[in-house]
């Protein structure tokens, strides 16, 4: 019999994603064998009701663990935040990891589903939103880096670099991230601090974990600084900025606007690449901005849109034509589910898009058939 000692709660487990331990019940009762995947909600929230728990680890020297090829956007993008967060737990755990290649794996996992379905992983990141909000946001930032570091033609070795700088930048600050997510009153004067020294804050956090890569560390220091020297720590000013930095500032400040809070509604793709345009060249580079916003389109997969006829569409592949993406109607002018997501054409007037849109609840709709990966 196991010495069961922890008991298993809803954060320790996530749908669609292998057990990183083996769960027992009260009386040691060996009930699910380590890597087993709880397929549905209704499945999770059972066995938690039964009550589960797990052996103590005494320290657990690597949080990420070799899995199988799995080049499914949707399910290795939670993959990945769940690795993520571990990774994160493990640093302030200050547990015996190597942190410099945990993460170079996790940044080279995102390249390969980027090679694999670029237009896939971006509706993963608009709308998987399983893991907490500082690591689903972090993950997006890494997205985001990659798609325009690809256009600016930087190596696959570069890209890594920088997807590690976009996938740690926040180390030091996710947890309360996550705290601000959920609070509606202003900030308090000792959370400003903290967040205006989390960068260097994460640089120490880092190079204390073994991270001695010199761009690595200058993209976490300087992933808030502005072009117009109104950033921080340093206010640093144009060519004074790691040009690595400037696309992580850019895809960080896009991921936040696009992203609700307890205070405010998130804001649609759309308005943020205007401003984007407006305001060029100010807090952000100019040639980055325009890159960004040809890169992702002006209608991102993941995103929603309303159709002339009164459908609700959600984006799945860019055009050619940044204004003119693929999409699918996900509800009928009545707001009721299809069932089998209808392409539409974006020449049929019936079918053109007249704005976009929030739901939010997408819980119900199957990414994976909305993107072709599984069928039922």
């Amino acid at each position: 019999m196991a010495a069961i000692k922890s008991q298993i709660n809803s954060r320790d487990l996530r749908v669609g994603q292998p057990l990183p331990f083996s769960a027992y019940d009260k009386s040691g009762l060996l009930l699910l064998k380590k890597g087993t995947i709880v397929n549905s909600q209704k499945q999770l929230d059972a066995l938690l009701r039964r009550g589960l728990y797990r052996e103590n680890e005494p320290e657990i020297e690597e949080y990420i663990e070799e899995e199988p090829e799995n080049l499914d956007p949707f399910e290795s993008i939670g993959q990945i935040g769940y690795s993520l967060e571990r990774l994160f737990i493990a640093v302030k755990n200050k547990a015996t990891i190597d942190v410099e290649n945990q993460v170079m794996h996790l940044a080279e996992k995102i390249q390969q589903l980027c090679d694999t379905d670029t237009d896939a992983v971006l509706g993963a990141v608009h709308l998987r939103q399983e893991a907490s909000y500082a690591i689903n946001r972090t993950i997006q930032t890494a997205v985001f880096c990659e798609i325009v570091a690809r256009k600016l033609k930087r190596s696959e070795e570069q890209r890594a670099v920088l997807l590690a700088g976009a996938l740690t930048s926040n180390i030091a600050f996710w947890e309360l991230q996550n705290k601000l997510y959920r609070q509606k009153e202003s900030l308090t004067d000792v959370q400003q601090e903290k967040i205006r020294l989390h960068s260097s804050a994460g640089v120490k956090i880092l190079s204390g974990a073994g991270v001695t890569h010199a761009l690595w560390l200058k993209i976490v220091m300087q992933h808030h600084e502005k072009v117009d020297g109104s950033g921080y720590p340093a206010g640093l000013q144009r060519q004074e900025i790691a040009p690595a930095a400037k696309v992580v500032a850019l895809s960080d400040r896009y991921g936040a606007a696009i992203s609700p809070r307890a205070y405010r509604r998130a804001r649609v793709s759309k308005d943020m690449m205007r401003d984007f345009l407006v305001n060029k060249g100010k807090e952000y580079d100019a040639t980055l901005c325009v890159l960004f916003i040809k890169e992702l389109g002006i209608y991102p997969p993941g995103s929603f849109v309303r159709l002339k006829n009164g459908e609700t569409a959600v984006v799945t592949h860019r055009g050619r034509d940044s204004m003119k993406p693929r999409y699918v109607s996900v509800l009928d002018a009545r707001g009721e589910l299809f069932l089998n997501y209808p392409e539409r054409n974006t020449g049929s007037s019936d079918h053109e898009i007249q704005g976009m849109c929030f739901l939010e609840e997408t819980n119900f709709l199957n990414l994976h058939k909305i993107w072709g990966y599984k069928v039922d």
